[in-house]
């Protein structure tokens, strides 16, 4: 590999990242939505909070009210 491939390797690979990101985020986001006991209408507009790329996990985990079994412990 020649001095010159590497910023192209360096992208490739960060590209790759995003693109493995977020599936990834948005599938563990959505596996403690289910965990989490809402009623079924915040659990919806979460649902839908969360498919937005990278900022609906995000927004999921900083601002997602506690369930009723998590504020009990």
């Amino acid at each position: 590999m020649s001095p010159s491939e590497l910023p192209f390797l360096v992208i490739q690979i960060f590209n790759l990242l995003l693109i493995l990101g977020y599936p990834l985020l948005s599938i563990l986001a959505l596996f403690q939505l289910r965990r989490r006991k809402l009623e079924s209408i915040p659990t919806a507009l979460w649902a839908l909070v969360i498919l937005v790329p990278y900022l609906g996990p995000l927004a999921f985990w900083l601002l997602a009210p506690r369930g009723s079994a998590e504020t009990s412990k």
